[in-house]
């Protein structure tokens, strides 16, 4: 059997790299939905809009609906930027790292379902 070249193990090596971080961006969002899920589900049917609003300020966005309101927060932790090289070129991307927070109320102000898409 060959061993395989310098070369390609250097050619091999970015998306390597890719790989094991979309491993660890994964493993982040599904450890930030459980933090949402520990903390908002126990809240189901309890905690009111006021109460959102005096901890994370007005939601970037609302809509109301025939049964209460919908309001999404969107919290934003900055840019994640990537970068490879090889002898052949080099390339690099970036994203925002946030969460958006949608959650609806009934006409009480009472939080009635959450859902939240988070970005690593």
């Amino acid at each position: 059997m060959q061993k395989p070249s310098s070369k390609s193990v250097l050619r091999a090596l970015p998306v390597l790299l890719a790989v094991s971080m979309s491993g660890c961006a994964q493993m982040a969002v599904k450890k930030a939905i459980k933090q949402y899920e520990e903390n908002l589900n126990p809240q189901v049917g309890k905690a009111t809009k006021d109460s959102f609003i005096k901890r994370w300020g007005p939601p970037s966005k609302s809509s109301a609906v025939s049964d209460g309101e919908v309001c999404v927060w969107r919290f934003s932790y900055g840019t994640r930027a990537y970068a490879s090289g090889s002898q052949y070129g080099a390339h690099a991307r970036a994203h925002e790292v946030y969460d958006e927070l949608l959650m609806t109320f009934d006409k009480d102000g009472v939080l009635r379902n959450w859902r939240v898409w988070c970005q690593r």
